[in-house]
């Protein structure tokens, strides 16, 4: 069984350093380190479309929506692809 000390106040003389720094630590990488995923968003998407890749993919991926149960989807995604070939 997994008890969990919900109760116990923290003892400042005897702080949870461990667990201070685990928090500092994934406060860092989640401001700092993820702050650049956009630009890096944006650099990935500019590669993909500059290639041959929505050539092979969009049109397969078209199909299978079609295929599939989600009409929704089909439709959307079809009038968005008809948008992109203009």
């Amino acid at each position: 069984m997994f008890i969990i000390p919900v109760g116990d106040r923290i003892n400042w003389k005897r702080p949870p350093v461990v667990t201070l720094l685990l928090v500092l630590v994934n406060c860092f990488i989640f401001f700092f380190v993820q702050g650049a995923d956009e630009k890096h968003d944006q650099i990935a998407m500019k590669y993909y479309f500059s290639s041959d890749l929505p050539d092979w993919e969009l049109p397969r991926y078209a199909s299978y929506l079609e295929n599939g149960v989600d009409t929704e989807k089909s439709r959307l995604f079809n009038k968005l692809l008809g948008e992109k070939r203009k």
